[in-house]
């Protein structure tokens, strides 16, 4: 009897496979920043503050999170955060394992 491939077991494993399709749809969110964000998160328009979201009675259906005290949507900082908290996560990955590796070599 073959033994099942590293893809086989990992399609079988759900837990698996539920984490990695949503980190790749954060990663590809974060990628295309830009692209799918529908304001900038950084203009400020009183005139649009403290928008409720989606699920409120007077809810603005262009601001789905609503905005906040200075009118900045919620989906875009959302959206732009993600990119620079990957980038910190893989930064400190690579750094320890640039620090690990250099220990390992030492020991």
């Amino acid at each position: 009897m073959a033994t099942p491939s590293i893809t086989a077991k990992i399609l079988r494993h759900r837990g698996l496979t539920l984490g990695l399709v949503l980190l790749g749809l954060i990663v590809t969110m974060a990628v295309f920043a830009p692209l799918l964000a529908p304001f900038d998160p950084y203009d400020q328009e009183l005139s649009r503050r403290l928008i409720p979201p989606f699920w409120s009675p007077k809810a603005n259906p262009e601001h789905l999170l609503g905005t906040d005290n200075l009118g900045r949507d919620y989906l875009s900082r959302l959206i732009y955060g993600a990119r620079i908290s990957l980038l910190i996560g893989f930064a400190v990955m690579a750094i320890s394992g640039v620090i690990g590796t250099a220990l390992g070599l030492i020991a």
